[in-house]
């Protein structure tokens, strides 16, 4: 029976943001890309904050041995609202060129992908902080070995 190891998930994640230069320009350096909220310093943003919401085993893995599942990826990106809007949204779509659609594993052994696709985006201003954020979720559909 095959286990399912969250941990290579992340790093499949964090190392396809890390390993894009592009990326790591449009944010500022590769410490502005974290699996953890971001703090309310000056120079952090803009950053990216991911996560994994959910794992469903099912419908891929009914009898829980191949260890396929689909892993819900939120990915969230802040920046003050004074910095301009262009800035996130260019963020925004340098991440969905670099998960849409595409095969993520980030260079780590034993991860396959087999489908990644957002499935959703959502972006707002809060007020009190000054801080725009979008968020988007991707269906990511993979094996850990």
């Amino acid at each position: 029976m095959a286990q399912r190891d969250i941990n290579l998930i992340k790093k499949a994640i964090y190392d396809t943001m890390q390993n894009d230069a592009t990326l790591i320009s449009l944010v500022g350096g590769s410490s502005n890309i974290r699996y953890e909220k971001p703090t309310k310093k000056v120079g952090a943003y803009p950053c990216v904050v991911y996560n994994i919401l959910e794992e469903y085993d099912q419908p891929y893995d009914e009898d829980f041995a191949t260890g396929i599942a689909k892993s819900v990826i939120e990915i969230q990106i802040f920046d003050y609202v004074k910095n301009s809007a262009k800035t996130i949204d260019t963020i925004e779509n340098r991440i969905y060129t670099l998960f849409h659609g595409q095969s993520i594993t980030g260079g780590v052994a034993g991860v396959e992908s087999f489908s990644c696709y957002r499935s959703k985006k959502v972006g707002f201003y809060e007020e009190a902080t000054g801080i725009r954020r979008i968020i988007t979720n991707y269906d990511y559909v993979n094996y850990t070995s």
